[in-house]
């Protein structure tokens, strides 16, 4: 988990993997109103290099391991708790890969 700090107040924002940040730019983003700090290594933007297979699957099995012990919640899509589906969208959402949301309809977008 990574934690934002509002930049008026202090107050900390506990962020979890695949957590959108809108108007991110350069370690600050705005929610409700509220601007955020954030440390910008802590932030992984969408994937734009293109790595061979075997990279790409040490990465997404690298990912995968950091979600390992999050609870089972039906519908969940974050460490706080995530269902199976939801488990592979996120991981896959962090490599810059957008997937359907149940099972079913993930099965259709590959191999």
């Amino acid at each position: 988990m990574a934690v934002a700090t509002a930049m008026e107040t202090g107050e900390e924002l506990m962020l979890t993997l695949g957590t959108r940040l809108p108007n991110y730019s350069h370690g600050t983003f705005e929610v409700l109103g509220k601007q955020y700090l954030i440390n910008p290594t802590e932030v992984r933007g969408e994937r734009l290099e293109v790595k061979g297979d075997e990279a790409r699957g040490e990465e997404i099995c690298a990912i995968a391991q950091t979600l390992l012990n999050a609870p089972y919640l039906w519908g969940g899509k974050n460490a706080m708790g995530m269902d199976c589906s939801g488990f592979t969208q996120v991981v896959y959402a962090a490599m810059g890969v957008n997937l359907l949301r149940n099972a079913r309809e993930q099965m259709t977008q590959g191999e």
